[in-house]
């Protein structure tokens, strides 16, 4: 319904007749009658109609005045067509025209309507950006034209599923090499957990070998892998068997630098093979309360055997702490051991039957890895700058914040032309 301005009527010295088709009047603010009348000097007269139901369609009603004759019309506006298509897990929203779509979809409107169309990602979903008619990666803000074709992208944050690439049994326990797949996935992984049944037997780490202890040998467990990120879960892992035997033989499965970054913890492996004067792996996170070389087994320590370390020139070196803590032999370095050092560890006896020997270098800001301290290491680290700690890239967060920020940046540089001895 439309209405016309309210007009005076002046100018005549009789009562006139009035009549009109194609719509309704009111005199002086009386009812609204389609039937003749009259309408006298001083008198107001206000019209109104009901357009078409159609778009783009003018709808005229005529009207007279005594010997007046008349016109009031209204044009409907351009029909417009949204078109909203959803790729992913994710709804897109537009309060303003009562728009709420988590599949593909369609509306009506007129042209010249004002849309602010809210992208909103499901849980473990990110926003990837617009196409068609918006772009970008924020709210998608346009006028409705005669057709607007969208595409809204979510992509999945969440992990694919790793793989259990090596299972080795040990005594009441068994260890799993976990690996990620190389592409697909979302977010950088934090950490693995695996599960076993029967039972409810679970264990996380964030290097790539996880070990459950506390299993029952002889039974044979049906175990899978699941993979964690920022953004949640991964789907299980495909599953592999595995039977904890009394008596297994302890297994060196890894050695790692550890070091806690906030609320997380991330291993650096150690290379056991190589000697203390080759290319040993280096470690280059700042010390914090102490560098700490972890040796991981296959199963329980009962002992951690003699503990005996030495620098690149032989020189003994006292161990700040030596513990052992289920499958892992803990030996802690004193904080105050000198950077730029090469170190070698050797534990003699674990569980009586068991040497373990590695050898690591200490190189704060040395994240290129190649025992020297250089532009490429700062740009390196400069890269990485605002991103949260990961797996992927742990080694940049120097100072042990959480975070890769200008404090490593400014770690790095302050360095730049150390070596490792």
């Amino acid at each position: 319904t439309v209405y016309s301005e309210t007009r005076l009527v002046e100018n005549i010295n009789d009562t006139i007749g009035i009549t009109v088709s194609g719509g309704e009047y009111s005199i002086s603010g009386g009812p609204f009658t389609s039937g003749p009348g009259s309408i006298q000097a001083g008198q107001t007269l206000q019209l109104r109609l009901t357009t078409s139901a159609n778009y783009n369609t003018t709808t005229v009603m005529q009207v007279q005045v005594g010997d007046r004759a008349l016109a009031f019309s209204a044009r409907t506006g351009s029909q417009a067509v949204l078109v909203l298509d959803i790729t992913g897990a994710g709804r897109v929203r537009a309060s303003a025209i009562g728009l709420d779509c988590s599949a593909p979809c369609s509306t009506l409107l007129d042209q010249g309507t004002a849309l602010d169309l809210v992208p909103e990602p499901a849980a473990g979903y990110g926003f990837a950006g617009w196409s068609g008619a918006c772009s970008g990666s924020g709210n998608c803000n346009l006028v409705a034209g005669l057709t607007n074709s969208i595409t809204a992208t979510f992509v999945d944050l969440r992990p694919l599923a790793p793989v259990i690439a090596q299972t080795i049994g040990g005594d009441a326990a068994a260890s799993f090499r976990i690996t990620q797949p190389l592409v697909g996935g979302g977010l950088p992984v934090n950490s693995w957990t695996v599960s076993c049944t029967p039972g409810t037997s679970s264990g996380s780490s964030t290097g790539e070998w996880v070990t459950l202890t506390g299993l029952t040998n002889g039974t044979t467990y049906a175990c899978t892998a699941t993979a964690s990120n920022a953004a949640g879960t991964s789907p299980p892992s495909a599953p592999v068997s595995v039977t904890p035997a009394a008596g297994a033989t302890p297994l060196l499965i890894a050695v790692v630098s550890r070091k806690q970054h906030g609320p997380t913890v991330f291993d650096l492996e150690l290379d056991a093979s190589a000697p203390i004067n080759g290319a040993i792996t280096i470690e280059p996170r700042a010390p914090a309360t102490g560098h700490e070389i972890v040796f991981v087994l296959n199963t329980l320590v009962t002992a951690s055997g003699a503990t005996s370390i030495e620098d690149g020139s032989g020189s003994p070196i006292m161990p700040d702490a030596v513990s052992v803590f289920g499958n892992e032999v803990r030996v802690k370095l004193a904080p105050n051991m000198a950077d730029g050092k090469r170190v070698k560890v050797r534990l003699t006896g674990i569980n009586g039957l068991l040497d373990a020997t590695v050898s690591a270098g200490f190189l704060i800001g040395d994240v290129s890895a190649n025992g020297q301290i250089g532009v490429g290491d700062v740009l390196a680290t400069k890269a990485h700058s605002g991103q949260p700690v990961a797996r992927e890239n742990f080694w940049f967060d120097i100072n042990l914040s959480g975070a890769v920020g200008a404090g490593d940046v400014i770690a790095v540089k302050r360095r730049i032309g150390n070596t490792l001895q």
